[in-house]
């Protein structure tokens, strides 16, 4: 028999906004004290200066402007420079409603690493998100590693390989940064994702699996319960493939029970479709555009 055919009535489409991020970050002094102990003598205290690469930072004036977008992780890494191995390692979490790049120093004041052996050794600094330190503080390349391609590199960097028993007080370290939110950028690919709710709502799809079941139907003899029965599952397959399948199976679990010529049984019906599929819309839409704060989950973001 004939598939319920839905009104398919206009919807409302809620579709967010995404305010354009400007694309610009700065060189400017990150100051924090590290504290390291050289083997075979007295400790000897080192602090590192961090300053952000210009290249790719950008221009903004000072690292306040660099906002964080979701949960982050500063890490110091000593490792020895010539073969990669962690001597000591210390991360810690951003706080606050909105951290910033200018939180680093004071995230990093007291951490306190130390290490036997005080040639060939590097520090390494890097911001890392979405992370808590609570999983660890991998390195970047133990993340590399690991697989994850939700976890992306903020900023970071290296001091290279230096004595720290014959290193002045103060190492410098430069920050690369990551993506970081431009304008366009975020513009394109809010227009991208609101061309994948536009896919979403459109129904044409759903329509040809209706038109294929009702030519399967056709073709199957009366009381041919095998080829109704492969028909149905053709139809459900098809259905599936959309995004909002499972409001379509509903509609047609719900149309089933309407007695016939009860037109506001089947209006009802249809205004749940309309309801389910603005949800799974909007989510699709709301998720894609998650990731318009640059390349990525999470993202250094110009304020």
């Amino acid at each position: 028999m004939a598939r319920p055919m839905r009104l398919r009535s206009a919807s409302a489409r809620l579709v967010g906004s995404l305010a354009a991020i400007a694309a610009q970050a700065a060189l400017a002094g990150l100051a924090a004290p590290l504290a390291a102990c050289g083997g075979g003598g007295d400790p000897v205290a080192v602090s590192v200066q961090m300053a952000l690469d210009p290249a790719t930072c950008g221009t903004v004036p000072d690292p306040s402007a660099l906002d964080l977008t979701c949960a982050a992780t500063a890490g110091v890494w000593l490792r020895r420079a010539s073969t990669g191995e962690v001597l000591e390692r210390a991360c810690v979490d951003f706080g606050g409603d909105a951290p910033t790049l200018a939180d680093l120093p004071s995230l990093l004041a007291d951490v306190d690493l130390a290490t036997a052996s005080s040639a060939d050794v590097s520090v390494d600094v890097a911001v890392y998100a979405p992370w808590q330190s609570a999983s660890g503080c991998p390195t970047l390349d133990e993340v590399a590693a690991s697989g994850d391609a939700q976890t992306q590199v903020v900023v970071s960097g290296s001091s290279g390989g230096v004595d720290l028993s014959a290193s002045p007080a103060l190492i410098e370290v430069e920050l690369a940064c990551g993506p970081i939110a431009a304008p366009g950028d975020a513009a394109a690919c809010e227009s991208d994702c609101k061309g994948e709710q536009d896919d979403c709502y459109d129904d044409s799809e759903l329509a040809d699996c209706e038109d294929k079941f009702d030519l399967c139907e056709e073709d199957c003899s009366p009381d041919d319960d095998l080829c109704d029965a492969q028909c149905e599952s053709n139809y459900t397959s098809c259905v599936t493939a959309s995004p909002v399948g499972a409001c379509q199976l509903d509609f047609d679990s719900c149309a089933e029970d309407c007695s016939a010529g009860d037109d506001g049984c089947f209006t009802a019906c249809d205004e749940d479709y309309d309801t389910c599929q603005d949800a799974i819309c909007q989510d699709l839409f709301d998720s894609c555009t998650s990731g318009c704060d640059g390349d990525g989950q999470c993202a250094v973001a110009a304020s």
